[in-house]
């Protein structure tokens, strides 16, 4: 094959490569606005990543499935806010 063709190919695959629609992996599909506080066993918070460009609150409960809190609601915002508060050290 000559060098032209070559090149004619390379550019066919990088051009394909580069417009090939980029899959977001954020873990949250859709939210919640709040859960029952006495039903949370723990906490994920996740900062926007290059693969997911939102923040992301997921809360593990006690009698089901973990599930993903809207970020820019009072009850996400105020347990993040509370969880923090928590873990400063107290000097």
């Amino acid at each position: 094959m000559n060098t032209k063709v070559q090149c004619i190919i390379l550019l066919i695959c990088i051009t394909i490569c580069t417009s090939a629609v980029i899959r977001t992996n954020c873990r949250c599909v859709t939210t919640i606005r709040g859960v029952d506080p006495l039903r949370i066993n723990g906490l994920e918070i996740y900062d926007p990543r290059p693969y997911c460009n939102k923040q992301e609150i997921i809360v593990m409960l006690k009698d089901g499935p973990p599930q993903c809190l809207d970020p820019t609601g009072k009850f996400a915002q105020a347990l993040v806010e509370t969880t923090q508060r928590k873990m400063k050290p107290v000097i």
